[in-house]
């Protein structure tokens, strides 16, 4: 073999290695890191899986480079350089946000900007690889040496190893049910059952279509007003576990860990001296309480080899949807089904989470029986009817996801209801059920609207009124005490989750005092003030990088189904210590749920009731932070465009008042009723401090309510759309 064949055999050797790199073990690594709280499948396992896929993917490339002569290898060198350079450009540069795995589905069509995008930049990139293949194949080995540098540097920041060290055991190992999950207390059970994103007035649609729901729950007190604190689960549950609620002033993780060492309703019921058991497919729930029984739900619901290749197959969906140019990504996310992990063998629907947590239920209570002293508290968390939607008309799995409509909602709903009777009909056999204080909830609702009434007395759905507001804040609520017997009744006390703790100590009796009031104490039409919180914009961050971007609270100071209960309270930013207000001299900051002034914005936005693209302010003023470098000219040019309130014959115009840390600085009139671009300069020595707020006051502010425009009662002046700053004069 000459010394050019090695060369060349060296070249493809080390594009191949790190192609195949890239997609089988670190793109993975890096979604597993990122990620690792949501894990449940230890990493060195789905390592091993992958290992015979990269070593075939490294040998086919590097085979198929061999057996072509010398001009054609130079053309697959130059292509498999720029694949791989792209890999790297697409998976660790240009990463476009899609949102959440939540169950909801990819608006394809909004998104296609994206695929342009891409395609340019591949199209761009194999072109000029190909144009100037001569002088990249004899580069290609310190590039792709740079690009391994690259790599496992941001790996090295991303400090990967702690995380993979607490995953090295599994959270789910097996389908045989503990024994002590399924005995149950001869004498004192407390069973809390939690159908994760189950909405009250969903149920409310199903007792109504037929009475065997209101016998099957004999006993149960529904409550219909039932709200939650926030639509996040991980939130959601340590809320109504310990009554108190996450306001986006520390780290989601920091959260955690109050409420599962602090005071909540797992640790008093088990210093009361009642065994703990916990069941959940969420692996962050295995440490609610130290002393605790914890199941963690297989998802599927196989056995563990097969359970192993499902998330492999699915990270590597996961892989492939990250380094993708944008409309191929549609093809792997298959509209939910996922590419690679829909082939995976096993029995039908078991890879999506309802039939999966469906059939972990229907196995606890085929097993359930008695066989403890001791009293019990049981909570079983089960993600269903969670999307994705998978329950067709048949009853059976579909093939892929459905959409989100009411009617695929309140199928799935029924599905999993038919789980709980049996579970309940089990209860009964045992001679369990009479004696049991159980609770059926929700975390919280879904994004399907609900019919509320609007300040003029008419129903709309929630989505239509001023609020904007989804069904997510109508988790259901059904509580049995013991020995309660009859039908089941219908309460319209205002109660939210946070009562939980302080409703089941008083039920059992039990030393100890929670926030929140007993929800059996609560009389019809007693006005309380309960809070709701949801995530700015359309995004949870929290998870990940511990806040929320802003947190938006509401306070409802009545009945839910009434618009005129709801009012905009506090929004909670992210604290600055935590925040990224770093602002580059020039750089274009838009408004709107799909804009990224979100870090900047402080106080008097309504952010709430975003456009797409615009934003208005909610208040006599409104604040924005910057940390900013100085200056280098004399000059500062503050540059914005909005659209002011105006209303004919009432309100001709909108002054905005211009302050730079707190200085008047100029001032806008605004008398057009259209958007329009509005600019002023301003001295540099206003910017020399590090820090910068630019306050917006607003004279004429006014709720169009008080003018009789309509029924908004929000103080509006100016709606937003993008705001800069430049450095100079702008030519």
């Amino acid at each position: 073999m000459t010394t050019d064949q090695k060369s060349r055999i060296l070249t493809l050797v080390l594009l191949a290695g790190w192609i195949s790199l890239k997609i089988f073990i670190l793109c993975p690594l890096t979604i597993y890191v990122t990620n690792a709280e949501e894990m449940t499948v230890g990493y060195y396992s789905l390592a091993l899986l992958y290992l015979i896929p990269f070593l075939a993917s490294v040998a086919i490339l590097v085979f198929l480079g061999m057996v072509l002569p010398s001009t054609p290898q130079r053309v697959y060198v130059a292509i498999l350089a720029a694949i791989g350079g792209l890999l790297w450009l697409q998976g660790d540069v240009l990463l476009w946000n899609y949102g959440p795995l939540d169950g909801s589905f990819i608006d394809w069509n909004r998104e296609a900007w994206r695929g342009y995008v891409d395609s340019s930049m591949w199209l761009a990139v194999v072109v000029a690889a190909l144009y100037w293949k001569r002088h990249l194949v004899a580069r290609v080995r310190t590039g792709v040496l740079l690009l391994l540098a690259i790599q496992m540097g941001s790996l090295f920041f991303m400090k990967p190893w702690a995380a993979l060290v607490q995953k090295t055991e599994p959270f789910v190992e097996s389908l045989d049910l503990p024994e002590r999950l399924v005995r149950f207390s001869a004498s004192d059970n407390v069973i809390h059952i939690v159908l994760d994103g189950f909405q009250s007035d969903v149920f409310e649609e199903l007792v109504e279509s037929s009475k065997h729901y209101e016998e099957s729950f004999e006993g149960f007190t529904f409550f219909r007003e039932a709200t939650t604190s926030t639509r996040v689960t991980h939130l959601s549950i340590p809320s109504f576990i310990s009554a108190s609620t996450y306001r986006n002033q520390i780290p989601a993780w920091k959260y955690h860990r109050q409420i599962f060492k602090g005071k909540n309703i797992l640790r008093t019921m088990a210093e009361a001296g009642y065994q703990i058991d916990v069941a959940s497919g969420v692996s962050w729930m295995s440490r609610l309480h130290s002393g605790a029984m914890v199941y963690g739900i297989p998802h599927p619901f196989r056995e563990k080899a097969e359970i192993e290749r499902w998330h492999a197959a699915f990270l590597l969906d996961l892989s492939l949807f990250r380094l993708a140019p944008h409309f191929i990504k549609r093809a792997i996310y298959n509209q939910q089904a996922w590419l690679i992990s829909s082939m995976t063998p096993g029995p039908a629907g078991t890879h999506y989470r309802h039939f999966s947590d469906n059939e972990f239920f229907r196995r606890l209570t085929g097993e359930a029986s008695l066989g403890r002293e001791t009293p019990v508290y049981k909570l079983i968390h089960l993600l269903t009817p969670h999307p994705p939607l998978v329950v067709d008309e048949r009853k059976l799995p579909a093939r892929r996801p459905l959409k989100n409509t009411r009617e695929n909602v309140i199928r799935q709903s029924a599905d999993t209801l038919e789980r709980v009777f049996q579970f309940l009909d089990k209860l009964r056999k045992l001679s369990l059920y009479d004696d049991s204080t159980i609770v059926i909830q929700g975390d919280h609702g879904t994004s399907l609207s609900f019919r509320m009434q609007d300040r003029s007395g008419h129903w709309v759905d929630s989505r239509d009124s001023r609020l904007r507001i989804s069904g997510a804040v109508l988790p259901l609520l059904l509580v049995k005490p013991a020995r309660s017997k009859g039908r089941m009744q219908v309460s319209d006390a205002q109660v939210e989750l946070n009562d939980l703790p302080a409703t089941i100590v008083a039920l059992l009796r039990l030393p100890g005092e929670f926030g929140g009031k007993n929800i059996f104490e609560i009389k019809r039409g007693e006005l309380r003030d309960r809070t709701y919180a949801r995530g700015m914009v359309n995004r949870d961050t929290s998870s990940r990088s511990g806040f929320f971007i802003a947190l938006q609270e509401y306070v409802i100071s009545g009945s839910v189904y009434l618009e005129s209960s709801w009012t905009i309270g506090t929004l909670y930013q992210k604290p600055a210590d935590y925040r990224d207000t770093d602002y580059p001299w020039g750089s274009l900051l838009t408004f709107g749920r799909s804009g990224n002034v979100h870090r900047f914005l402080l106080d008097g936005w309504s952010i709430s009731s975003d456009s797409e693209s615009t934003t208005w302010t909610k208040a006599d003023e409104a604040r924005l932070s910057f940390r900013i470098s100085p200056p280098k000219r004399d000059r500062v040019v503050l540059s914005a465009t909005m659209l002011p309130f105006l209303a004919r014959g009432l309100l001709p115009h909108q002054r905005v008042l211009i302050h730079v840390n707190g200085e008047f600085v100029g001032e806008w009139v605004l008398t057009e009723r259209e958007l329009g671009s509005h600019s002023i300069e301003v001295p540099a020595d206003y910017f020399r401090e590090e820090d910068v707020v630019i306050g917006f006051k607003f004279p004429n502010a006014v709720a169009p309510r008080e003018l009789g425009v309509n029924s908004d009662v929000r103080t509006l002046a100016v709606r937003f759309a993008s705001i800069r700053l430049h450095d100079g004069p702008v030519l």
